[in-house]
């Protein structure tokens, strides 16, 4: 079976090693970053592919984790990935802010907030559910590839010269690791190979 991605705010720790701790003596495996986050490529790869092969993504509400942009940032990678159901959980009443609705509408939120008993019954139960609904599928993996669209801005190609455009593909294969795909009148495309993990 899979992990849940388990998105939340520092500042609800607490509450949320509580919830962590119910669903692992569920038998629910979960991907908790336990540790500081530090800043670096491996680490923001790890997150990527920790929601990319997620069965589940919770996302853990609170005042706290609506202003942060990495929690945010992990809804966004959640709603592009092929597979994890995105369950929320309100740790306290809020509103939702504008920048979540569209990625949370017609959810089914689950009101820890009012019951923290019945609000992890029911989160056990809904990842059981949808567990069960999809056994026979085989794991997931990680894509092969993403796409990266690069916009330059005040250029064009024809202002933009055969030596400078090559250039800046080369330096731009070498951070992404990758190789062009296409080139429009004013943006590049290009096709990111995964490093393997040796």
């Amino acid at each position: 079976m899979g992990q849940v991605f388990i998105s939340y705010s520092r500042r609800d720790i607490d509450v949320v090693e509580s919830i962590v701790s119910e669903l692992e003596a569920s038998g629910i495996d979960v991907w908790l970053d336990r540790e500081d986050i530090k800043p670096g490529k491996q680490w923001r790869k790890q997150i990527v592919e920790g929601i990319d092969t997620a069965e589940a993504f919770i996302l853990n509400l609170s005042p706290n984790s609506a202003a942060s942009d990495n929690v945010l940032k992990e809804l966004n990678l959640a709603e592009e990935a092929l597979e994890p159901f995105i369950l929320p959980v309100m740790l306290s009443e809020m509103k939702i802010p504008d920048e979540m609705r569209y990625q949370l509408a017609g959810t089914q939120f689950i009101a820890y907030h009012l019951d923290s008993k019945r609000g992890v019954h029911d989160l056990v139960a809904e990842i059981k559910k949808r567990r069960s609904a999809t056994a026979d599928r085989p794991p997931i993996q990680p894509p092969a590839f993403r796409e990266v669209e690069v916009i330059l801005e005040n250029e064009t190609l024809e202002s933009f010269s055969k030596h400078a455009q090559q250039k800046f593909l080369e330096i731009l294969g070498e951070i992404i690791h990758g190789s062009i795909v296409d080139i429009g009148k004013s943006f590049v495309i290009t096709k990111v190979e995964e490093i393997s993990s040796t």
